[in-house]
């Protein structure tokens, strides 16, 4: 390919790059309802800006709020949550939280399985797969 050629093709892909990130920027800008910039630090703190306010919103933090704050809104709200589940008690750290959380499913599976609830994994595991044993020949058994 001769020079005049090779710079053609050279100029034709940067017009192609050129229509690409005019299409990339136009979209952004749309989508962070930002005005007519060519910043694209203005652009991208825009995009920060709407999403941050909609995780925020969802966490239950302030819209304005910054990334630590919805973090730790999201954390506490996940940790009440939980808690309750549990039936810990409001001062409850993370760690009391889980142990009775293990406690409740623990019964739950044991429960599921005819198991006692005081029983450790290991014997619910054996009790659970005597019980998928006993449901899966139920199902042979029945074709």
């Amino acid at each position: 390919m001769n020079n005049d050629k090779w710079n053609k093709e050279i100029e034709e892909w940067k017009d192609i790059g050129r229509r690409i990130e005019k299409l990339i920027k136009d979209d952004l800008k749309r989508l962070s309802e930002s005005g007519p910039s060519n910043d694209w630090k203005a652009t991208g703190r825009e995009i920060e800006t709407k999403v941050r306010s909609h995780i925020a919103h969802v966490a239950g933090a302030q819209p304005k709020a910054g990334w630590d704050e919805i973090g730790k809104t999201a954390e506490s709200n996940l940790k009440e949550s939980i808690r309750k589940w549990a039936g810990a008690e409001p001062a409850d750290d993370w760690k009391t939280i889980g142990k009775k959380s293990d406690v409740k499913i623990r019964a739950n599976a044991a429960n599921m399985v005819g198991a006692k609830p005081e029983d450790d994994w290991v014997e619910i595991g054996k009790q659970f797969s005597v019980f998928i044993k006993s449901k899966i020949k139920e199902w042979l058994d029945e074709k």
